[in-house]
């Protein structure tokens, strides 16, 4: 389990490709892996992740987020363009699911324009 360390947002991922590992690596914010669906935290978060399948968040995110849904505050998406109405879907999903505001949308694994507007984004939160 993971406690709250400080005031800044804890940066919540799943990466199935590294492309979200990657991107919040550049972030420089405390993150947090979700690996299984089985890990634990007692901390407000924003996810981040990538989209799968028809504009789907991966399964073992949808577990985590499920069990700690009270702590999200936002969410962000990787995806690729090509594939059109699809791309970065999975933010919208959980979003409407969680009620929770589309912080950032980008491609693969961001550029760093997309990382400073990510980065602010978290800190207005």
């Amino acid at each position: 389990m993971i406690k709250r360390r400080d005031e800044n947002m804890l940066v919540v991922f799943y990466s199935e490709t590294g492309n979200v590992a990657t991107f919040v690596e550049k972030t420089g914010l405390e993150t947090f892996e979700v690996v299984t669906g089985d890990e634990t935290i007692d901390q407000p978060f924003v996810v981040v992740t990538p989209t799968t399948g028809d504009g789907e968040a991966p399964y073992e995110l949808t577990l985590f987020l499920d069990e700690h849904k009270d702590y999200i505050r936002g969410v962000a998406a990787s995806g690729d363009l090509a594939w059109g109405d699809s791309y970065g879907a999975a933010a919208r999903v959980i979003a409407e699911e969680y009620d929770v505001p589309v912080i950032h949308v980008f491609e693969l694994e961001g550029t760093d324009e997309d990382v400073t507007t990510f980065v602010d984004a978290v800190k207005a939160l």
